[in-house]
């Protein structure tokens, strides 16, 4: 099972449950955490455990997304061979990144942050200011590390430096902080911190880097969890996120993923690749997978846009649909 898990074209959705739980235990080991937590594999695989029964069964943002996510982690540091040209990444911040890449969604309940504002929810309650989700996920984080005692054995300071690294990791995950990602890591490429947190929004935002039988699965997943948040916002009364209402193999729904392409995974991996600085064939396949997607999702849209005659002769022409303004609301996605 094991034998394509360093390739870029492995497929998650493969994998039972008990085999996503060996998986995140087998990463942290291959990447040394254990021997620098001074863990047994054993308590690794114990830790993964805990961590799966911190996420919820919903569509998308679920264990298979942070087990995902943290792969996807880990075949950035693999292929750098733990350190590039520009920045070094030790053990310590290994070990941070693929904590925080599994555990990045732990408790989300596949509904975004502005839901949780509008609805008053226990969750913006519980953390009444920005990026309630990821707020929760690092606290949840933080119940696990102590609750597991995973961390126990490291000094008491470099203890509370790993967990505050973990923390700040998950935090820079909230999508309305892209920005703030891509300028901190091509400004100051050398800074170990901003490549981390790089490193690991691009982790999260990797579906359109894998193959496209792969990435076509994940944004159905994706169409799915929309609209049940969609379902519920109409029980609610509240107003409907019509972004999220596209259909099934529609212009719309082609539109918005491009649109997600073009904003923010096309944009962050083609950053990473740059701050990096490394072995171009290292993201050979990433980029091709890049490529691949958008040609998918643009010859979806250009297959439903109806050409000018047709336009006209028709009595009511559609709205064109603007992928950039539809895309934008998937920042708290």
């Amino acid at each position: 099972m094991w034998q394509s898990v360093h390739s870029w074209t492995f497929n998650v959705f493969s994998l039972s449950q008990p085999e996503l739980v060996a998986l995140a235990s087998n990463l942290l080991h291959w990447a040394g955490v254990d021997a620098y937590l001074g863990v047994s594999p054993a308590a690794l695989t114990d830790f993964c455990m805990s961590v799966a029964a911190e996420y919820h069964d919903v569509a998308f943002h679920n264990f298979r997304h942070g087990v995902c996510v943290m792969h996807v982690t880990y075949l950035v540091l693999h292929g750098l061979g733990m350190h590039t040209e520009r920045v070094h990444i030790d053990v310590p911040h290994r070990a941070a990144l693929l904590l925080a890449a599994l555990c990045h969604d732990a408790q989300h309940d596949g509904r975004t942050n502005p839901f949780h504002v509008a609805t008053q929810s226990a969750v913006y309650k519980r953390f009444p200011v920005s990026s309630p989700l990821e707020r929760l996920h690092a606290a949840t984080t933080a119940k696990l590390l102590a609750e597991t005692r995973l961390l126990a054995k490291l000094p008491i300071a470099e203890r509370a430096e790993l967990e505050g690294r973990i923390e700040r990791l998950i935090l820079a995950t909230d999508m309305s902080l892209h920005d703030r990602v891509m300028t901190a890591a091509t400004t100051t490429p050398t800074s170990i911190d901003a490549v981390a947190d790089l490193i690991l929004h691009c982790a999260d935002i990797s579906n359109p880097i894998m193959t496209t039988d792969v990435s076509r699965r994940w944004s159905t997943c994706l169409m799915d969890e929309f609209a049940e948040q969609v379902a519920d916002e109409r029980r609610r009364g509240l107003p409907l996120s019509t972004y999220m209402m596209a259909a099934p193999n529609s212009r719309e729904e082609a539109a918005l993923h491009m649109g997600f392409i073009e904003r923010y995974a096309g944009e962050g991996w083609r950053t990473l690749v740059a701050v990096l600085d490394t072995d171009a064939d290292l993201f050979a396949t990433c980029l091709s997978n890049l490529a691949a997607n958008e040609t998918y999702w643009r010859l979806r849209i250009d297959r439903w846009t109806p050409t000018r005659a047709a336009a006209s002769s028709h009595p009511h022409p559609p709205p064109p649909t603007d992928p950039v303004v539809r895309v934008e609301s998937l920042q708290a996605a």
